[in-house]
């Protein structure tokens, strides 16, 4: 009893409060959120419950809280997505090794698929990220491998897709292929990436 009687009594309290702070101010403005630039302008990768073979990316508008969900469902659910100034990327990661660009504006065609393996690679390289910095610069992330991509999202096909690397190397610990890089972000102008630098088993033994 002594605890519903408090329970009641904060219910109360905040009716009290709320009725209280109800004064006319009709008179404050409500600044008004922006309008998405086109019907979408956020991107949500969704994956099955159990992490089986089945994923689906959802779309919505920031500004009007819309979510259309199950579009470009893959039987794979190892997907995860980037987005850019009016454009979202879909990243195969491990095992799939592809990046997707499709325009918010027509998010059911393809603008283009490609590798983000090199020609005759070995190797997963698990690209984790896609970071636009403009039309014709773009960085990926990529956790199975020591180097990034430096990439031009607006290449026309394969060979003209990648046009550069970082190369992190001087990270890798000892008999190590890899140093997981696993997210990365621009900040005034410059790119910050993190690694985990993990072993083959998973344990945290470099320096």
């Amino acid at each position: 009893m002594i605890n519903k009687l408090k329970i009641y009594t904060i219910i109360i309290a905040v009716l009290f409060v709320s009725a209280c702070g109800s004064d006319d101010r009709s008179n404050v403005e409500t600044p008004e959120t922006p309008a998405c630039d086109d019907d979408f302008n956020l991107a949500i990768q969704t994956v099955a419950p159990n992490y089986g073979a089945s994923s689906s990316i959802a779309l919505g508008c920031s500004s009007t809280a819309t979510i259309t969900d199950s579009l470009l469902i893959k039987g794979d659910s190892d997907y995860s997505v980037s987005t850019g100034s009016d454009s979202f990327y879909h990243i195969g990661r491990s095992g799939i090794d592809t990046i997707a660009k499709y325009q918010f504006e027509t998010s059911s065609l393809q603008d283009w698929e490609y590798s983000t393996n090199n020609a005759g690679e070995a190797g997963s390289s698990n690209p984790y990220k896609f970071i636009e910095v403009s039309s014709t610069k773009a960085y990926i992330i990529r956790y199975g491998k020591s180097d990034a991509w430096i990439v031009n999202p607006s290449a026309k096909d394969a060979a003209s897709f990648k046009i550069g690397t970082l190369d992190l190397s001087s990270y890798l610990g000892d008999g190590e292929t890899t140093v997981n890089m696993s997210d990365a972000t621009i900040v005034n102008g410059k790119l910050f990436i993190a690694m985990q630098r993990i072993g083959a088993s998973y344990d945290y033994t470099n320096d």
